[in-house]
């Protein structure tokens, strides 16, 4: 007897999702589409959230998004697996300023609102250019984020890479850590960090632990 394989949870969001009771699962969509069935330049671009210390669950919610040309964000899937979640978002690459700029907008004109792979190399601290960008609900371990979670693709040379924000995050390590406060945590003690490991990758865990780690 073959052994049992465990299934992964998949769903894509073409709009946004409505609400569930438990929101680490949420309801599928009207309609389900499925990367075989894009056209034309429409890409899989996957970013990764991984889990660090003291974080065992992860959860997103699509709200809504935008790329360079017309129709071009088609949605965004979740993948859940045992060490990480994977967000695949189904959009066309294209390099803007005005996405850049709108993203800008969005997170409060505030560079230290924002994240990116980009400046692991120190390169910049918020993007110039990005293909697209797309906001949702995030849950870590089953606690929702305050406010909108964005996440955005840029481009350098010949590599994506990508940005994260949130309109109360504080960012450390020079932007390519994000910091997200916690209701009622003033001193920031369990506060959560996403921190930049490569172009699309994040690790998410308490700050606190992933300064012990840097610790020699």
């Amino acid at each position: 007897m073959k052994p049992a394989v465990a299934a992964l949870s998949f769903t894509i969001c073409l709009a946004p999702c409505a609400a569930s009771a438990n929101p680490l699962t949420p309801p599928p969509p009207a309609r389900a589409q499925q990367p075989s069935e894009l056209q034309g330049t429409v890409r899989d671009n996957q970013i990764e959230l991984i889990f660090g210390p003291d974080v065992t669950d992860l959860g997103f919610r699509y709200h809504d998004g935008k790329a360079t040309a017309r129709g071009a964000m088609r949605g965004v899937g979740n993948e859940l697996r045992a060490d990480r979640l994977i967000l695949h978002a189904y959009a066309e690459r294209s390099g803007s300023e005005q996405m850049a700029n709108e993203w800008f907008e969005r997170l409060g004109r505030d560079d230290h609102h924002m994240a990116g792979a980009d400046v692991v190399s120190g390169n910049t601290t918020r993007p110039e250019k990005l293909n697209f960008w797309f906001s949702g609900d995030l849950w870590i371990n089953g606690e929702q984020v305050e406010d909108l979670f964005y996440i955005g693709q840029g481009h350098r040379v010949f590599t994506n890479n990508w940005w994260i924000g949130n309109i109360h995050a504080g960012a450390n390590r020079c932007c390519s850590e994000l910091r997200l406060p916690r209701k009622d945590d003033v001193t920031h003690d369990t506060a959560y960090c996403l921190r930049a490991t490569s172009n699309n990758q994040f690790v998410v865990g308490l700050c606190r632990a992933l300064r012990a780690q840097d610790e020699p």
